[in-house]
């Protein structure tokens, strides 16, 4: 059996999406004869909101925990002085103060092993010093973890491949700001990029957009899409978390710091009113709270406006989750950047597999995508008046007691998993490390 090191930031309990991409590895790798390792941070989850992200943990000490899938090594977080200052005052407190002291690690965590996250690379250089592996892999964002699993990879002769949940250095959202000292930033950031995938065997990416910018910027051939996929086993409709009596439109995860929502404001409250505001029409938005932004912010002031109509949850488990999915009548997806360039949302696995209807609405006001084109999987709403003949014509037929479905099938259901997609990762990276297997 061979063994690998995964390099992993965000990972459970703490809810993100990006933590279930390393998670799913975890879990589906003994089925190809893969034993993980896992070297994560310790979450606490305490908060129930971003704080959860620079609280620190209860435990001071390792925390290894040994399953039938593999091996979990949960590092301790300290907060550095930046974080202990917001946890205490709140976000609108010492605001100049944080920012030289998170910038001062921002900087410094390239050159010197310091910083908040730092304790993931000592862990995993304790580990090799008694222990082989076949194989290193860093997933980012962060993609300080490239510069960990760099140093691992030269220290023990071991080869390591990165995994880009995003583009570092084109991300659609670094690529909406003009902040002067982000653009510096970025500056330094490709620099580094080049300094640590000097060393690097290959790397993973969730697109096939995303991984030709990647190579266009490092010219490394050793490459592969791994997508993020939907995990199959949450997915049986079980208990009903919706009123069945509702027409329910579900929005689940974290929503950026854009202006996206507004036209699917002015086509819903255009829907709501041609319906006569009627109270069986509701849209939820799941796992927003906590976060402050243009986006969340609309949500609130419509909430106001609208309360019967407007539900706002805060995060549940992946289970849970699935259940909302499952029995929504129209699942609610917004893009922050162009869906031509592959920018679907990782949610978008798991609300396809549902077979619902899937409303998408791009920040970038374009409507093609690589995800299921000229199918019915998904419909991109480009305006208000899209959105709203979209909801009429779904809320058409829940009034007539009749049930949408896609056509996708159970074996393109089964290409969307992270069952597949852990199985692809596999053989990628150790067709590398030990030719075919």
């Amino acid at each position: 059996m061979k063994k690998l090191l995964i390099l992993a930031y965000d990972f459970p309990p703490y809810p993100s999406v990006g933590g279930l991409r390393p998670n799913s590895w975890y879990e589906y790798m003994h089925h190809f004869d893969v034993y993980p390792i896992v070297i994560t941070r310790q979450w606490e989850n305490t908060f129930g909101d971003s704080r959860d992200y620079i609280a620190k943990s209860n435990s001071s000490e390792e925390i290894i925990e040994d399953t039938a899938y593999g091996k979990i090594i949960r590092t301790p977080y300290f907060p550095n002085l930046s974080n202990r200052i917001l946890l205490k005052y709140g976000e609108s407190k010492f605001r100049f103060i944080r920012r030289i002291v998170s910038g001062y690690y921002e900087f410094f965590q390239h050159f010197l092993k310091t910083g908040p996250k730092v304790n993931l690379y000592f862990s995993a250089r304790e580990f090799l010093k008694t222990n082989k592996v076949d194989a290193i892999i860093a997933t980012g964002d962060p993609f300080i973890l490239f510069n960990y699993a760099s140093s691992l990879s030269k220290e023990f002769d071991i080869p390591w491949f990165a995994d880009y949940r995003d583009d570092w250095i084109q991300n659609h959202t670094k690529e909406m700001s003009f902040h002067c000292a982000k653009k510096l930033l970025l500056q330094l950031e490709r620099f580094h990029e080049r300094c640590y995938l000097k060393n690097v065997s290959g790397f993973t990416t969730v697109s096939t957009y995303l991984l030709q910018q990647i190579v266009n910027r490092t010219a490394i051939e050793n490459n592969e899409v791994i997508e993020n996929g939907a995990d199959l086993k949450y997915y049986v409709k079980k208990s009903n978390p919706l009123s069945p009596g509702d027409f329910n439109i579900v929005y689940t995860g974290m929503l950026y710091d854009l202006p996206y929502l507004e036209d699917f404001w002015i086509g819903f409250e255009r829907f709501l009113g041609k319906q006569n505001f009627n109270n069986n029409i509701k849209v939820y938005f799941i796992g927003i709270e906590g976060f402050s932004n243009q986006a969340t912010q609309s949500v609130y002031e419509f909430q106001t406006r609208h309360s019967n109509h407007v539900i706002v949850l805060k995060r549940k488990k992946t289970e849970d989750i699935a259940q909302y999915q499952l029995h929504a009548q129209v699942l609610l997806n917004m893009i922050a950047g162009d869906p031509e360039k592959g920018l679907i949302g990782a949610k978008s696995y798991n609300y396809a597999i549902t077979g619902n209807p899937i409303l998408t609405i791009p920040y970038v006001k374009n409507d093609k995508s690589p995800f299921f084109p000229n199918r019915d999987i998904q419909f991109i709403a480009i305006s208000p008046e899209d959105v709203y003949e979209f909801l009429t014509e779904h809320y058409t037929i829940f009034k007539q007691g009749d049930i949408w479905k896609s056509s996708l099938t159970d074996q393109e259901k089964y290409t969307l998993s992270r069952e597949f997609n852990t199985e692809k990762l596999v053989k990628f990276l150790f067709k590398q490390t030990h030719g075919n297997s």
